[in-house]
Order: structure tokens, then sequence, then C-alpha cells
């Protein structure tokens, strides 16, 4: 997959990076994905879906990463895991919303 993030990351992000992701433990990738959402970091979201980390892993409320990112409202990040094939009908959350609901829900 190293491919498609080429276009989204540089070389030396990815090389920097990397090591440090290995090293944890995969729940700890999962949690660095999902804070990745919230800060709209696309370079880090990219380089953690190249290593294999749970694109529709779900944190204590059972909002996944792309939820996350359609609560921030990060388009590119939204576009990104729908690339790599994240559950778009996922439900969670108190009111058990979708994405779209999310995302209709804070306007963006």
């Amino acid at each position: 997959m190293s491919a498609r993030i080429g276009d989204v990351i540089r070389q030396d992000d990815f090389t920097k990076l990397k090591p440090l992701v290995e090293n944890l433990n995969p729940i700890d990738q999962e949690e660095a994905l999902l804070k990745s959402c919230d800060a709209c970091s696309i370079n880090c979201v990219a380089i953690l879906l190249d290593m294999g980390v749970d694109k529709d892993c779900i944190d204590n409320l059972h909002f996944t990463p792309l939820m996350r990112a359609c609560i921030v409202g990060s388009a590119d990040i939204v576009h990104l895991l729908t690339t790599w094939g994240c559950e778009v009908n996922a439900m969670g959350g108190p009111n058990s919303n979708t994405p779209l609901h999310l995302a209709a829900m804070d306007g963006k």
C-alpha cells in the first residue's frame, strides 16, 4: 500500500514515524490512529494505515477513526479512510450515529 501514501506524505516523514509506531502495542497503535484523526494529521493517519493499524478500530464511545474525522471536519482524512475501505455505515457514540450523521450535525 505504500504507493497509496506516496502522494500524501514525504518519505522522510514515513522514515521518522514508522520506527516509533512499530514499537507500540496494537491498542496504542489504534489510539494513535484515533488521535491523529482528531488532530487532522493526514501524514500520521496515512502511515498508520500503511502499517496495518485497524482502520475500523473503536474508542471507548465506539467512535471509529472515520467518525472522529467527520466530527472535526477533516475532508482529507475522510477521503483517505474511505479510500482504504473503512466501514462507512458503522454506528457509534451514545446515539448510535453513523459518520454521515456526525458530519451533518457538525455542519461539515
